[in-house]
């Protein structure tokens, strides 16, 4: 009888070895799965972040542009005091006034950065200067 209780005891402590393997297999089959999509998400924010600041850069440029082109046109405009009728006739003045009037503003989208503080998403950055740098750029724009 004795026997046949220890050979149950090692089966037992067998079984129960195999089912912590099959436990701990497990786990680390669901870590790596979860940092897979972690790794996922952190590419799919860097896109977007990248994407928004591009966008953002081209609108700066817009509106800089514009900016250049109301000084201009009011360089054209202050030059034009004090001369003559004829002169200033061959100018289109009021093109010319519309184009220093009308300048543009920068309003940068913020939308991926607003969205990545709220939701917690940006402490999965694995860069903390970018994470720095992206609070910084909320700070800043205010």
């Amino acid at each position: 009888m004795e026997n046949k209780t220890g050979k149950y005891f090692k089966y037992a402590i067998g079984e129960i070895v195999l089912v912590v393997i099959g436990i701990l297999i497990a786990l680390q089959i669901n870590n790596w799965n979860q940092e897979r999509q972690f790794q996922n998400e952190e590419k799919i924010i860097l896109k977007n972040i990248h994407t928004e600041f591009s966008e953002n850069r081209n609108a700066l440029k817009l509106v800089l542009e514009e900016n250049n082109q109301g000084c201009k046109a009011s360089i054209t405009l202050l030059n034009l005091v004090g001369q003559n009728r004829e002169l200033i006739q061959q100018q289109n003045l009021d093109s010319l006034m519309y184009v220093m009037l009308e300048t543009g503003s920068f309003r940068p989208s913020q939308n991926t950065i607003s969205d990545l503080l709220q939701s917690g998403k940006l402490q999965l950055l694995k860069n903390e200067s970018l994470k720095n740098l992206l609070y910084k750029w909320t700070r800043n724009l205010k």
